[in-house]
């Protein structure tokens, strides 16, 4: 019988600024390669402001997608990461608080450094592309978003599956 789906969290935001958001659209292609191999329905989190931008992620993703953006409280929200098998995310408040549940990390870092302000349980990865201009701690790229565009949207499905292989 096929096993039901699992249950994985994307936090697609940062309050800080865009330099550290990695692409709606590859988040997307990321999750919808993700979901054409193992079943898996994405929670998306984020604040009330990025309800659109949850919308608009939800719309790329598919069916698989649920946008939660702006629509939990903070026990909700911990309720929530506690049923993901992982967190696809950016350098976010909501990294650090699932990784405080317990729940598996997988954060993709570009202006930031993540030495500093990644996720620091072994149940976690960071994915970044290491440039000459990284860290740069910049709310926007000043340049070409090199950091993050040289990250591929393959890298991170399979960073995913590895680790749900592994689970």
């Amino acid at each position: 019988e096929p096993s039901s789906p699992l249950t994985l969290g994307l936090c697609a935001g940062a309050e800080y600024g865009p330099a550290k958001r990695y692409p709606l659209d590859r988040f997307a292609q990321a999750a919808r390669e993700v979901t054409s191999k193992i079943p898996c329905h994405w929670l998306i989190f984020g604040t009330a402001a990025e309800k659109n931008m949850g919308d608009q992620l939800a719309s790329l993703i598919g069916p698989s997608a649920e946008n939660l953006a702006g629509q939990t409280s903070i026990e909700e929200l911990a309720t929530r990461l506690r049923q993901c098998r992982l967190l696809l995310t950016n350098d976010t408040g909501t990294m650090h608080f699932a990784q405080f549940l317990g729940t598996p990390v997988i954060a993709i870092f570009g202006s930031t450094e993540p030495a500093a302000t990644g996720p620091r349980s072994a149940a976690s990865t960071v994915i970044r592309r290491h440039v000459e201009c990284s860290p740069c701690f910049r709310r926007t790229c000043p340049i070409d978003f090199r950091c993050m565009l040289e990250i591929p949207a393959d890298t991170v499905a399979s960073t995913v599956l590895a680790k749900l292989a592994s689970a």
